[in-house]
């Protein structure tokens, strides 16, 4: 019987006194995982993340996923051949509608980080120079268009969020060039 004599209560600390170390080393493990996913790791080089950037950027063009190609488009985008940050959606909008296959290999990547000055704390500009070589198939015609891209992407630090909630910096496209590029280039015309 439970509680007479004070014989039950010593067996039921032992459990109890367990239970309790249990569930404060679950609860310490549980703290230190969410601690490391909020973190992200060790932190990661600029030319790191640039990198990630290209490879994000790259997949998505293959999978013709335009929210991921745009998440990486700074809402400041302009480039020299008038192309905004809408003109480039709706270019490639219109890419990924006409285009049923596409192949992108990027070589020859040579990354250029900066800081906008010498007060400031970390990179904020940055320079991504690539050959792309594209191949895409027409959905129309069937006909496949291929084609080697020098593409130059100049990209910037921007705000950005991390689960939505946490700050973060996030270097984003702010213009591109090469000779790939412009409203009579044979590049758009793959698209």
């Amino acid at each position: 019987m439970r509680g007479v004599g004070g014989e039950g209560s010593s067996r039921d600390r032992k459990p109890r006194a367990v239970r309790k170390g249990i569930a404060l080393a679950v609860a310490c493990l549980l703290i230190l995982a969410a601690f490391f996913v909020v973190r992200g790791g060790p932190p990661r080089s600029d030319e790191e993340q640039i990198r990630d950037l290209i490879t994000t950027g790259k997949s998505a063009v293959e999978a013709h996923n335009l929210p991921t190609v745009m998440g990486l488009i700074s809402k400041d985008y302009k480039d020299s051949f008038g192309f905004n940050r809408d003109r480039l959606r709706i270019l490639l909008g219109q890419t990924f509608r006409d285009q049923a296959d596409t192949t992108v290999n990027v070589s020859a990547l040579q990354i250029s980080v900066s800081r906008a000055s010498a007060t400031a704390a970390g990179a904020t500009e940055a320079t991504a120079q690539m050959t792309a070589s594209i191949s895409s198939r027409s959905r129309a015609s069937g006909d496949l268009h291929s084609g080697d891209y020098p593409i130059t992407l100049h990209l910037k630090k921007e705000p950005g969020y991390r689960f939505l909630v946490l700050p973060q910096e996030k270097w984003r496209v702010v213009s591109a060039s090469g000779t790939g590029f412009g409203i009579d280039s044979s590049l758009f015309e793959l698209f």
